[in-house]
Order: C-alpha cells, then sequence, then structure tokens
C-alpha cells in the first residue's frame, strides 16, 4: 500500500454526495478524477503531486479524509526529502485542508 506524504481528517456536516459535488466544483479542472464508487476523488499537479480526497458517511455528515501522493516517474525519491526539509509542509497541507472544508459548507 503507498504511504502518504501528508494526511488530514474532518467532518463535514453535509451528507457525502452534496460533500462529493461542492468538492467537485472547488477542484474541477482537467486533472479532477472520480474513483469507480464515487468516494474517492483525486487530482493531480506538478510533477509529484496526487491528492485525494475520500468520503465517508457518519453521523455528524461526511468524514473526509485528504491524503497526498508522491506520483513521480522521474526522481521520485527527491520528492520525500525535500517535503522533510520544508518544515511547514504537514502544517500547510492540514491548513490548506481545513479551509476546504469550511469552503464546503458556505
Amino acid at each position: 500500500m503507498r504511504r502518504p506524504l501528508a494526511q488530514a481528517t474532518g467532518i463535514v456536516s453535509l451528507p457525502p454526495s452534496q460533500v462529493r459535488h461542492r468538492l467537485i466544483d472547488l477542484l474541477s479542472g482537467p486533472h479532477v478524477k472520480l474513483s469507480g464508487d464515487g468516494a474517492t476523488l483525486a487530482f493531480e499537479g506538478a510533477w509529484w503531486y496526487r491528492g485525494e480526497y475520500t468520503l465517508l458517511p457518519c453521523e455528524q455528515g461526511t468524514q473526509v479524509t485528504y491524503h497526498v501522493y508522491n506520483v513521480a516517474t522521474r526522481a521520485r525519491w527527491l520528492v520525500p526529502l525535500v517535503n522533510r526539509l520544508y518544515i511547514g509542509f504537514a502544517a500547510a497541507t492540514r491548513k490548506g485542508f481545513t479551509e476546504t472544508l469550511r469552503s464546503l459548507t458556505r
């Protein structure tokens, strides 16, 4: 199994179908791909980045989990090294995720 470079989890007080549609609108672009079951939204950027949002129903609405993966085909070893040297990578990922969750409920 792939190990994410970063991850975050939060709750949105909307059903998964609404969260999915709002995420699609928010992330829309040529690189957004839906999984076969619709529970995962994925997008890729730059030369190494893949972000995946997994949506699971829960009592409060939807549990949203975000994973960042290294999908580099060249110099793959460089990505984890650079992200470890970028001291604020994990914090920046969590902050961006929190802002995304807030925007889903507006």
